[in-house]
């Protein structure tokens, strides 16, 4: 792990319509207002099989259950559990039965939590270690949904995590019932499922990379499955997706195939970059590559990457040390993260009026 990329930077929403929940995140931020009811907060653990991480997080806090994931690597069980959300299929992004599964695995628990009338539910993915003080944070959280309007908080920068009240997991169901799976089920809980917010939990942390899982791994969705030829949506064929986030050799070397290949592939700078920094995933460890990988997804608005190269340039790490070019990215992350949160809520803001 990288120890500056832990430190995230909390962005300021500044949409008009939402102020009220910015005010709210304020006030429950921690500064000892408003208070939630952490004892009706369940929380699950999404995971395929046992880790060291999960038993960490049952140890530090027992009462946590464990949900099992649905198995990717197993093509008809993935169908079998999707046809019996009742569900449509349109279409998702990186089209591999593992997505889907995670998919399922996330539909499945906000399901849960409806069937059986819980008023606040967490559930985070199993790669993610609980820290001291998180049951407090969601204690604070579900305060946030005193704003009827709000569907769900995130909790981490992708679908590590998510807070959900009763009536906003109703609603989310209500949303995949009517238009179907349209997208990843990160991007469309985020972007597709009414108002959400994003706010950082400073008490969990990743224990691996960004796309490291075996949602990846697993086989690329077969054609027509659903009804759909190819399986996959506007994101590209499965095959290119997954090969440019496994070999960064091949998207160094080719030209962008859709409007969403800046992020695509500032994703995959990212990937590349901490794989050669560790020297894992057949990559020999080399800090100039490392560097490099980041300097590229930094061109292409990769927060992440921002805050590497920062780091890199404070330490001297791949680079000649440069306390000016350190605090240069640093302020640029900010910047960007900054916007990239107001461009979320427009989106949200007008996807949930």
């Amino acid at each position: 792990m990288l120890p500056a990329r832990m430190n995230q930077i909390i962005p300021v929403v500044l949409i008009p319509a939402r102020m009220r929940l910015l005010q709210l995140a304020k006030t429950l931020g921690l500064d000892g207002g408003m208070r939630g009811s952490s004892e009706m907060v369940d929380v699950h653990i999404l995971s395929l099989k046992d880790n060291e991480v999960v038993q960490s997080n049952l140890e530090r806090f027992p009462h946590i259950e464990v949900r099992q994931s649905v198995n990717g690597f197993n093509k008809q069980e993935v169908i079998q559990e999707f046809g019996a959300l009742g569900i449509k299929y349109i279409g998702i992004q990186f089209a591999t039965y593992g997505m889907l599964a995670n998919g399922i695995t996330k539909l499945k628990s906000i399901k849960h939590q409806i069937d059986n009338d819980i008023p606040y539910l967490a559930f985070i993915e199993d790669d993610m270690l609980l820290h001291d003080g998180f049951m407090d944070w969601l204690d604070k959280a579900t305060g946030l949904f005193v704003d009827e309007s709000l569907n769900l908080v995130r909790l981490h920068q992708w679908g590590e995590g998510y807070l959900t009240s009763l009536s906003g997991a109703k609603r989310i169901w209500q949303i995949f019932c009517d238009i179907g799976m349209v997208n990843n089920i990160d991007i469309q809980l985020n972007f597709q499922s009414g108002t959400s917010l994003l706010r950082y939990c400073g008490h969990f942390s990743r224990t691996s990379g960004t796309n490291e899982g075996d949602c990846l791994k697993t086989d690329c969705l077969d054609d027509d499955l659903f009804g759909v030829s190819g399986g996959h949506s506007w994101a590209g064929p499965c095959a290119y997706v997954r090969g440019c986030l496994q070999e960064e050799g091949y998207y160094l070397q080719h030209k962008p195939l859709s409007l969403q290949d800046d992020i695509m592939n500032g994703n995959k700078f990212h990937i590349a970059g901490d794989d050669y920094y560790h020297g894992r995933n057949g990559k020999e460890q080399d800090e100039e590559k490392a560097v490099e990988c980041w300097l590229k997804g930094a061109e292409l608005g990769n927060v992440q990457c921002m805050k590497n190269l920062s780091w890199a340039y404070l330490h001297g790490i791949g680079v000649t040390a440069n306390a000016l070019q350190s605090g240069s990215w640093k302020s640029k992350a900010g910047k960007a993260e900054e916007k990239a949160e107001k461009d979320e809520d427009v989106v949200r803001g007008i996807k949930g009026d």
